[in-house]
């Protein structure tokens, strides 16, 4: 899994956990002769000892906390994406620097091997040359 991948999966992991936060229900802690339950509905026979509802307070700061993490969510999501986009200019780049060498390497090996073969084949005039100068003049010096 690739490092974007991983932060998609965080934030959208992170945004659901607070979303699931704010949608809390009421509980009612219940007083049924001495044993203390919890329900979502209010006490029946038993006496309500608290409502564990958000107040107002509780309930602007959770929103003002989900904004911001929407607003980090999104900077997280803008920066990961200029750092891909950057990472693959400098990849092409790099292949493109590779490219420019490999065709420079393969320019100097072309010209050395045209330099080799002109060098290659004056000796191989040159050998011939001595051949013939060496065939006639066996030639010359054999009697008839």
């Amino acid at each position: 899994m690739n490092l974007s991948t991983r932060f998609t999966c965080l934030a959208m992991l992170l945004a659901a956990l607070s979303m699931s936060a704010t949608q809390a229900q009421t509980a009612f802690r219940c007083d049924n002769n001495g044993q203390t339950t919890y329900s979502e509905k209010p006490c029946p026979a038993g006496k309500a000892v608290v409502g564990t509802q958000d107040s107002a307070e509780q309930k602007a700061a959770a929103k003002d906390a989900n904004a911001q993490m929407r607003k980090d969510n999104a900077d997280i999501s803008k920066r990961l994406s200029d750092r891909e986009k950057l990472d693959a200019q400098e990849r092409a780049a790099a292949r493109k620097a590779a490219l420019k060498k490999s065709d420079a390497g393969k320019k100097a090996k072309a010209s050395a091997k045209a330099k080799s073969a002109a060098k290659n084949a004056k000796a191989t005039k040159q050998t011939k040359a001595k051949k013939k100068k060496s065939s006639s003049a066996a030639v010359i010096a054999s009697p008839k």
